[in-house]
């Protein structure tokens, strides 16, 4: 696969003019910063990801990873941002050791193409290294809870032998909504999350 520095850049989406022109540094809304991290790590990992057995390495990595992207841009714009994030994408997918070369060429790109940052980071941004990986552990939580959830409706359906139906009507939804939970289409509710990882735990004990 050939790519450039610019389709990867020109993959991501620009972030919203919104966050980019707020002056708030809170937890809030450096949620909504890590939204916009993961939209752009999950379209690279489908558009140009080698290997898809490390995808949920690769993006949690990146996420991490991914706090220069931020900042650049707060201070610079959405290019230098999204060539940041592209940045921490491709060290990511190189350190989980994935096609050596296809990613040491992709780094070899960078460093030759990439557009370079002119900012220095500041004392205050040290406050907002530590909210922003406050916001990455709240998500990493919630996404292992999440799995943790889908996992155990298959655990359910295959290990019990039980029919969608019937692990649909365990927790009173409709097939298609244990559907769209197991396949991660949709959020699982908290408290329907709860009473899953309660159910599993009770099954692992059994």
């Amino acid at each position: 696969m050939s790519v450039s520095v610019d389709d990867l850049v020109n993959e991501l989406p620009n972030p919203p003019q919104d966050l980019m022109a707020s002056e708030r540094r809170d937890l809030e809304t450096v949620r909504r910063w890590v939204d916009w991290i993961l939209v752009g790590v999950d379209r690279l990992n489908s558009r140009f990801l080698v290997d898809p057995s490390v995808l949920h390495l690769v993006r949690e990595l990146a996420l991490q990873n991914a706090f220069l992207a931020c900042v650049y841009s707060w201070r610079g714009g959405a290019e230098i941002g999204k060539a940041s994030l592209v940045h921490a994408w491709v060290d990511s997918s190189s350190s989980v050791g994935l096609d050596e070369k296809y990613f040491r060429n992709l780094r070899d790109l960078w460093v030759h193409q990439s557009a370079k940052s002119t900012y220095n980071l500041t004392s205050d941004d040290s406050e907002l290294l530590a909210i922003f990986n406050a916001a990455v552990a709240e998500r990493l939580l919630a996404e292992g809870a999440e799995w943790q959830g889908r996992q155990a409706i298959r655990q359910l359906a295959v290990r019990l032998g039980l029919t969608w139906g019937e692990v649909a009507a365990m927790f009173q939804v409709s097939v298609q909504t244990l559907e769209d939970w197991e396949s991660g289409r949709t959020a699982i509710p908290k408290e329907k999350l709860a009473e899953l990882q309660l159910r599993a735990v009770r099954f692992q004990s059994c």
